[in-house]
């Protein structure tokens, strides 16, 4: 996430906290080592950082060193002979900080000081601010709930603009510990570059507080989507960009030296997607061979979760269906032809869609993305992919072109429509796939027996549409299968899908004139047939 600084610098609080945190140790004896804001107008220090006391932002090499470029305020947790407990530091390049005080804040009667421990488990605010004409940084600390201090804990002369180069920077939160087990949740937080930050919405803040103290009592509940951004386990680095609340995991690869420098690469890439049907990828973490992608939270789960009502709901109706389809739909499009780099998903499926308060449709987990420039083919890969969701020749070849993003695409349309997965078993025990089953009722003139019977209210021209494009879709042949341009233009109606007949979907490529026939399809006509068959 870039940003830039302002006339006046940076403003991180005026008179805002920058967030509300929470830290709490492993076992109630002792914490280690805490988290820092941090800003820095590059990110190569992060491949070489340490976890432990080095909080992810420099290494027992580069510590000092004034090229890391890295500003922090760091909240230490662990037990510290000079400060006790804990202590609150101002860091310019290096983990040895420029100025600190043990953790606590001046009360507003006669300023008296009052010590705060920081992996209490209590939630606490805290304010950043800077003023870019006398470069003077102040540091405040209080519970949760009370106001900003008059009189700041800390209070440092820092030039930042000389510091962060071009006048462009990265901002975010960087978290480890080390051999005793902590917990560090930022619960929210408010950031402004040209002036005071907007206000916290203590409501929502204070309901995700109640949640992660709940989820404390048993922590064997706690779910691998949480509602809180960073939770770190033993000598686990964390490296995100602030308001982070969905995690998602990834295996790192097998070539760790030259792998991870291809990984933070694309991640870097793919932190610039903007688009209102993909869900912001936000940052990273790393431990040992084991990687985490952070994105923004969707409150309302997973498109398979609220499909086969896993979370005790009966399904969607049809509207939110078909704009959820529309909405993937728009996302692949933008991946595919209308960002400046092609970005090939690779893992297309209902697990993979998220829903945001609007139940608007978010692709998400990015973990098996792939790029390469437009006008270029993909590279042979790995196989990757959800049994049901590959293209047969992904299976075959192991390359992930755009078309076989379109396959899983038709897959996702069908499994909408019909309320099935993929793969289902017949009453023999055997595994069907949707797509033959859906084909199947259509030879058969039934075709609308596939909807999903708990739709009661659904646009009949809408239903025959995408059962007809989701086995288009996912045509055996790749060839076969449309742009997401042209499967957009069919959502949206902005172009007729010409007549399909059942035996289109039982042609190969090897089949005379097959070439000819995928034109003569695909081609934009005057009319739109209906599929036969009722209910």
């Amino acid at each position: 996430m870039s940003n830039t600084i302002g006339e006046n610098g940076l403003s991180f609080g005026g008179g805002i906290p920058l967030g509300v945190l929470q830290l709490e140790d492993g076992n109630g004896r002792g914490s280690a080592h805490g988290l820092a804001f941090a800003l820095s107008s590059t990110m190569d220090f992060v491949s070489n950082a340490h976890p432990g006391p080095y909080l992810g932002l420099t290494n027992i090499k580069s510590n000092g060193n004034g090229s890391n470029q890295v500003f922090a305020v760091e909240l230490d947790t662990i037990k510290n002979p000079q400060f006790a407990d804990n202590h609150v530091g101002i860091d310019v390049n290096s983990m040895v900080s420029v100025n600190s005080n043990t953790a606590g804040y001046y009360t507003s009667n006669a300023g008296k000081f009052s010590p705060l421990r920081l992996a209490s488990g209590e939630p606490m605010q805290v304010w950043v601010d800077y003023d870019g004409i006398s470069y003077n940084i102040n540091v405040s600390l209080a519970p949760y709930l009370e106001h900003e201090p008059r009189r700041p804990l800390l209070s440092s002369s820092v030039n930042l603009t000389s510091m962060l180069v071009n006048n462009s920077f990265y901002a975010g939160f960087s978290s480890s510990t080390g051999l005793l087990i902590s917990r560090h949740y930022i619960i929210g937080r408010s950031f402004n570059t040209t002036g005071k930050a907007r206000s916290l919405n203590y409501t929502a803040l204070s309901q995700v507080i109640e949640n992660v103290k709940r989820k404390a009592r048993n922590r064997s509940l706690i779910p691998r989507a949480i509602l809180v951004p960073v939770v770190t386990l033993a000598a686990l680095t964390v490296l995100v960009i602030p308001a982070v609340i969905y995690v998602l995991r990834k295996k790192a690869r097998e070539d760790v030296k030259a792998g991870m420098k291809e990984f933070i690469a694309e991640i870097m890439i793919l932190g610039h997607l903007r688009h209102r049907n993909l869900v912001q990828l936000l940052g990273y973490s790393r431990h040992k061979s084991e990687l985490l992608l952070v994105s923004d939270c969707m409150p309302n789960g997973s498109l398979d979760r609220v499909l086969y009502g896993q979370d005790g709901q009966a399904g969607l109706d049809w509207v939110y269906r078909f704009n959820i389809i529309k909405g993937i739909a728009s996302g692949l499009f933008y991946l595919h032809e209308d960002w400046e780099k092609v970005v090939i998903h690779r893992d297309i499926k209902t697990s993979n869609v998220l829903l945001d308060t609007e139940m608007n449709a978010r692709i998400g987990d990015f973990d098996l993305a792939r790029l390469h420039n437009h006008g270029t083919d993909a590279q042979p890969t790995h196989l990757a992919g959800t049994r049901g969701y590959i293209a047969p020749e992904l299976a075959r070849l192991g390359r992930a072109t755009k078309a076989t993003d379109v396959f899983a695409f038709g897959v996702v349309m069908l499994e909408v429509a019909c309320g099935r997965h993929p793969i289902e078993r017949n009453n023999s025990g055997e595994p069907v796939l949707l797509t033959y089953w859906v084909l199947h009722a259509w030879e058969s003139g039934a075709v609308l027996t596939t909807v999903d019977p708990r739709l009661e209210d659904y646009i009949l021209e809408e239903v025959e549409l995408v059962l007809k494009l989701g086995l288009l879709c996912s045509h055996s042949v790749a060839s076969a299968r449309p742009s997401m341009r042209l499967v957009l233009q069919y959502l949206e109606k902005d172009a007729p899908l010409r007549d399909l007949q059942p035996s289109f979907f039982n042609l190969t490529s090897r089949d005379e004139g097959f070439d000819q026939y995928i034109l003569s399809c695909l081609s934009i006509g005057p009319t739109m047939s209906v599929l036969s068959g009722g209910r």
